[in-house]
């Protein structure tokens, strides 16, 4: 892994500001509001991105651990909405996929998120999605997900607000319903995240608050200073459920487990 440092041909030096991009996808309904792939020093902000069928943002494009052209990424104050539509599946309102160092996702406001089935996810951290930051955001009314973190490393999501995630067409338990999801791959430890100071919002009997595809996908994820409730649950403290998911356990056990969401609170 680690930085690609020939990137003569590499875009770079994007500003896309104050725009407003919508009702798109009647031709290829997979495209983008914003496509930036392969590029670096490079900023959207400011922008209205809502009735699309697939992705608002997307960012990265390099496969696993391998050297990136991408970096340095401003991805700020954007608000995306009613995205999916009911249409496509696995995509969110901002999408990275591989390596991107300093680059951060910040203050975006992401809402209505409906995909056709698997993955309507909030905020998208796909594959070896690393060394990036998401901070501050506001997700709410999201199919899956508020955010999904495949597997990466060095990755922080900080004071953040997710709120109302339900699977509409959950049929096992906690599927995709949750405010925070980890699939790690089952091929390797190389995945970890940081979360703390993040707000966690459920109103629905079958959501929750973390969400693991794999018995370790939680292993290395360092999470503390996170308050989770729901209004949906007479008593949250008690009823709320917490990895893994193939055992779920209480808040109390889940807090025994190797010191997780030290000074979080239900």
């Amino acid at each position: 892994g680690g930085v690609d440092h020939n990137i003569a041909a590499v875009s770079s030096n994007i500003l896309l500001a104050d725009t407003k991009i919508h009702d798109g996808g009647h031709t290829v309904e997979a495209g983008c509001g914003v496509l930036l792939q392969q590029a670096r020093q490079s900023t959207v902000t400011h922008n209205k991105i809502f009735d699309m069928f697939y992705t608002g943002i997307s960012t990265g494009w390099d496969w696993g651990y391998t050297a990136t052209s991408n970096a340095d990424l401003d991805i700020s104050f954007n608000w995306i909405y009613n995205i999916g539509r009911n249409r496509l599946s696995d995509m969110g309102c901002i999408y990275n996929l591989g390596i991107s160092p300093g680059t951060v996702f910040d203050n975006n406001l992401c809402h209505d998120v409906y995909s056709f089935g698997y993955g309507g996810w909030g905020l998208y951290s796909d594959q070896a999605t690393s060394d990036v930051v998401w901070q501050n955001n506001i997700v709410f009314r999201t199919k899956g997900a508020g955010y999904h973190h495949h597997f990466g490393l060095n990755v922080s999501f900080v004071n953040n607000v997710v709120a109302h995630p339900f699977a509409l067409n959950a049929t096992s338990y906690g599927a995709d319903s949750s405010g925070i999801r980890s699939s790690q791959d089952s091929r390797s430890q190389l995945s970890s995240f940081v979360a703390h100071r993040n707000i966690v919002l459920l109103n629905h009997p079958s959501s929750i608050p973390l969400f693991g595809t794999q018995v370790n996908s939680f292993n290395n994820v360092t999470l503390f200073n996170n308050v989770y409730w729901s209004t949906s649950l007479s008593i949250p403290v008690e009823q709320l459920t917490f990895p893994p998911r193939q055992k779920p356990v209480n808040f109390d056990t889940w807090q025994n487990i190797d010191h997780k969401d030290k000074s979080s609170v239900v």
